[in-house]
């Protein structure tokens, strides 16, 4: 009886276990799949044994890698062919990831009716961005120059006319209130510098700027246009004129958001003039000028007309130029400058003197009777030390899209040393950068050293070539540099590197 038990019992676990093995069982990735294989050309028994979800894969397998064929067998016949092992490939994805900071995920969900094939299915990936190649050194030298003449009572054009016609009560008219001005500006400089590792620029240059301005109140412009007539004018005269000449060496350094850089520089004045006396008093009766100014010139330049190489730097002086500029953001860079702070003043004790005095009944025209006396002399002058006028100025480029295909760079200056006549420099300008900062254009409206200017530039900055260019409007008078051509500037600049 137990006998018969137990053998029933055995029949029973048989006939559940061929049950259990014809029933659709899914696997886990690493384990191995069951293949139904009624005949050996089925495809959908191939299909039916994978399950239906996304899984991992380290590569793109070839479409025969993934099934072996199964050998002919008997309808009904099982075979189960072990799947390829992942484990070790998934923890190579995982370490992969967390080096790259990305996800691969692989869709391979088998289309009805087709053989699995192994294709993957890349769905998202972050790209590594490339770190910018640091140049461990680079190289640069070239040379700049521009010019400026300017004045607020006649046009350049009316010097190409026929007949030049002087309308003394029109000018009188348009002047504006700090009277009648007269400017000229030069500026030269040659360069040399070298870069290490794109931070640490080192720079040597020589410079020559030459600046000469000239003032008369608008007091002696009107007694010119109406005559003695004019009642009683008293008024004053001022001038500039200087020229210096140096030779420095600068330091740049250039962090993510922020630089800093000095140029220490030796410099010489070729000449020198400031605050003459120029006074008039005039009246129906007659009056006076009163004329005298003391032009220092450096002695290596008196010998003759020739230039003394001997004496050239000689009695020069020493001052301190800094610069640097700081980013708070990504679309503004606030910029601080401190520009000729003396050290050492020069000193000079050579050049002429000139003093005139006109007096009794004047006219313009030379009618009636005058009494003029006067001298001049050349020679050794009372030592006088002299020093470059010195600047502090701020200023800030602003990036409104955070790149530099719009920069608006506003800017004001003071003088800190040589104050008198006071004035203020100030401008703002427009800038953009194209074909990856190579390319470039700019123009601006500014007020610098008494004298109005609208200057547009063109420029090429490659790490082969650069190259400038640029043109100005220019007067001291702000209306007429839009209506005439009382001034004008040029400037040019090209240097080569690599």
């Amino acid at each position: 009886m137990m006998k018969k038990y137990f053998l029933s019992l055995w029949c029973l676990l048989f006939v559940g276990f061929l049950c259990f093995a014809d029933n659709e069982v899914p696997a886990e990735v690493g384990t191995a799949q069951p293949v139904i294989s009624e005949k050996p050309d089925t495809k959908a028994a191939v299909s039916d044994a994978l399950p239906d979800s996304e899984i991992e894969a380290e590569a793109v397998q070839p479409e025969s890698a993934d099934v072996e064929a199964a050998p002919p067998a008997e309808t009904g016949a099982v075979s189960a062919v072990p799947a390829k092992d992942t484990t070790a490939a998934d923890n190579r994805l995982a370490a992969a990831d967390a080096e790259e900071g990305s996800r691969v995920i692989v869709s391979g969900t088998p289309e009805d009716g087709e053989n699995f094939s192994g294709k993957t299915v890349i769905s998202g990936e972050k790209s590594r961005k490339k770190k910018k190649k640091v140049r461990a050194f680079s190289l640069h030298s070239g040379l700049s120059l521009s010019g400026l003449a300017a004045n607020n009572l006649f046009s350049l054009t009316d010097f190409f006319q026929d007949t030049l016609v002087i309308d003394l009560n029109n000018m009188s008219d348009k002047m504006i209130r700090s009277g009648m001005h007269i400017s000229m500006l030069v500026d030269f400089e040659h360069y040399f510098q070298f870069t290490i590792k794109e931070a640490h620029t080192v720079k040597f240059s020589s410079t020559v700027s030459g600046n000469a301005w000239g003032n008369l109140s608008k007091d002696f412009i009107d007694f010119l246009a109406e005559g003695n007539g004019s009642g009683d004018v008293e008024g004053k005269g001022h001038a500039v004129l200087e020229v210096f000449a140096d030779m420095g060496c600068g330091y740049h350094l250039k962090k993510k958001n922020y630089g800093v850089s000095a140029r220490l520089a030796y410099f010489i004045p070729v000449v020198y003039l400031t605050d003459p006396t120029f006074k008039t008093q005039l009246s129906a009766s007659g009056g006076s000028i009163d004329m005298a100014a003391d032009l220092y010139v450096h002695p290596a330049f008196m010998s003759n007309g020739s230039i003394d190489f001997a004496k050239l730097l000689s009695n020069g002086g020493v001052d301190l130029s800094l610069n640097g500029n700081y980013a708070p953001t990504s679309w503004v860079d606030v910029l601080f400058g401190i520009s000729y702070l003396p050290l050492f003043p020069a000193r000079m004790d050579k050049g002429s003197t000139v003093h005139k005095t006109m007096s009794n009944n004047l006219n313009i025209f030379d009618q009636g009777s005058g009494v003029s006396s006067g001298n001049s002399s050349v020679g050794s002058l009372p030592e006088k030390k002299v020093l470059r006028p010195a600047k502090i100025r701020i200023g800030a480029d602003f990036r409104p899209f955070s790149n530099n295909y719009l920069i608006v760079t506003p800017f004001i200056a003071a003088p800190i040393v040589r104050v008198k006549p006071f004035y203020m420099d100030g401008g703002a300008k427009i800038e953009s950068r194209f074909a990856k900062d190579i390319l470039g254009v700019s123009y601006a409206l500014n007020y610098i050293e008494r004298v109005v200017r609208h200057d547009l530039d063109f420029f090429v900055d490659s790490r082969w070539f650069t190259f400038n260019i640029g043109v100005s409007v220019a007067s001291q008078s702000f209306t007429r540099t839009f209506y005439t051509l009382s001034g004008a500037a040029v400037r040019l600049g090209f240097g080569a590197g690599f």
